[in-house]
């Protein structure tokens, strides 16, 4: 039977690192516990009623996914710390990046083990020249991204309740969050609205739409960036151009859209403070 020393599954060397980056996370997206503790104030108990019952269960979750965003954004800065993920890719490895998609599938197991998933040093290479390091951290990334806007649309769930408005499904969108202030007409209710429609949020919805269903983004640094590429009618390859993200484009995504997701978050509270007379 396998045997595990917990106490080793933190290298103790890294013990500084694991608190400086600790500090920055607070630093950078600093945990909301005001909103939390008012909204957990409001439904605390044993809720009378399904839709008071149904908001204490969102705030639980809402508790939880926070914290969850927060550890993926936190082990992104420990990686970054850690391992040095803006060095260059060597000769060899930069070949990969005008390779097509095909051709790379076709080939790699004659230049790596594509099954391997589990390491001790992140510094070690996957498929295509890039480190464990560099695929991990963009990992974390998309998902924090995909947990903060599960937390939005528990918001947005929680101020359909607040207005007493019933949906098949709920969301933060305009054409949800447009209902609930035609029906409360709060100060907070209208800029919660208007959030709907900031240019940064419909890029955060477009980048996790595109990651879930169409199309994922590429790391900068990651040594393989496979080319898109066709043949047309006349026997022209066309190669299409592709954003590669860098490593600071990533966080920078990443704590914009925490931020986004705690100013809701805050306004929503103050929402649930007014309908609930608290």
């Amino acid at each position: 039977m396998l045997k595990l020393n917990y106490d080793k599954m933190i290298n103790p060397k890294y013990e500084s690192i694991i608190n400086r980056s600790q500090i920055d996370l607070d630093n950078n997206c600093p945990f909301p516990n005001g909103a939390i503790v008012s909204l957990a104030k409001i439904f605390k108990g044993e809720p009378n009623g399904e839709r008071l019952s149904t908001s204490s269960r969102l705030v639980f979750e809402i508790d939880d996914l926070i914290s969850q965003t927060r550890w993926h954004i936190g082990q992104a800065i420990l990686i970054s710390k850690i391992y040095n993920l803006t060095k260059e890719t060597s000769e060899d490895d930069k070949q990969f990046k005008s390779i097509p998609y095909h051709l790379l599938l076709g080939l790699r197991e004659y230049y790596s083990d594509p099954e391997k998933m589990i390491c001790i040093d992140y510094s070690e290479r996957r498929p295509g020249g890039f480190t464990f390091a560099n695929w991990i951290y963009h990992l974390m990334i998309d998902n924090s991204i995909m947990r903060s806007i599960s937390v939005l649309d528990r918001i947005g769930y929680l101020l359909c309740l607040a207005a007493d408005i019933k949906y098949e499904k709920y969301y933060f969108r305009s054409h949800k969050l447009v209902k609930v202030h035609q029906k409360l007409k709060l100060p907070e209710t209208q800029i919660l609205f208007e959030m709907t429609k900031r240019k940064i949020y419909d890029f955060i919805l477009k980048y996790r739409d595109n990651l879930s269903h169409s199309k994922k983004e590429w790391i900068e640094l990651s040594a393989m960036n496979p080319v898109e590429s066709y043949r047309e009618s006349n026997g022209q390859i066309v190669i299409k151009e592709k954003h590669l993200w860098s490593e600071s484009d990533l966080f920078a995504l990443a704590n914009g859209t925490y931020h986004f997701l705690v100013e809701a978050l805050n306004h929503c509270s103050s929402v649930c403070e007014k309908v609930y007379n608290v």
